[in-house]
Order: C-alpha cells, then sequence, then structure tokens
C-alpha cells in the first residue's frame, strides 16, 4: 500500500520492521532490501540510508553502501551526516543560501 501511495518513508519503515524482525513480521533481509530499493530507485533518503547500513557488512558490497549513504548525508538526512562523520566517509555538506 505505501508502494502504491508513493509513500516512499513509509516503505522505509516497513523495509526495517523486515530487517529486524518487527511489528509482526518475520525478520527477512530479502524483503526489506526489497522494499528499500523501491525507496532509492525513486530518491528515497530514508530507504538510501537503510539500504547502505544493510548492505555495508556485505562481501563486496561496502563501496556501494558507502555511496547509498553519502548521498543520503548529501541530501541532509542528520542519521546519515552522522553516520558518515564517524566512518570517515565522505559526503557534500548542505549549505544554506540564509
Amino acid at each position: 500500500q505505501a508502494a502504491a501511495k508513493e509513500d516512499w518513508n513509509a516503505l522505509a519503515r516497513l523495509g526495517q520492521c523486515y530487517q529486524e524482525g518487527w511489528g509482526g513480521v518475520s525478520k527477512n533481509e530479502s524483503e526489506a532490501e526489497k522494499r528499500y530499493q523501491q525507496g532509492v530507485e525513486h530518491g528515497n533518503v530514508l530507504s538510501m540510508f537503510f539500504q547502505g547500513l544493510l548492505i555495508y557488512k556485505k562481501p563486496g558490497r561496502r563501496s556501494e553502501a558507502e555511496g547509498l549513504i553519502s548521498k543520503a548525508a548529501s541530501a541532509g538526512l542528520p542519521s546519515a551526516e552522522k553516520w558518515c562523520s564517524e566512518n570517515s566517509v565522505t559526503f557534500s555538506e548542505v549549505r544554506s543560501d540564509e
């Protein structure tokens, strides 16, 4: 339903439920990644961040994960900015014209 309504943040949170086994759903990283990927394809920064965290420690996917999280940080997602700072991953800081 979240995808049908194009509510990508809700879809990212659903993915998080699958990833962690919350809210009565069985833990399933494959289902989580599928939900995150839908959001990533629509430019959703929360999906980028969660997908990056999910795949960061998987063999051969660290670079992809860093790219996703860096992109989310560059878009101004505070959690992604913090993660990048803690993990020495560069990102373009959002600048205000004010």
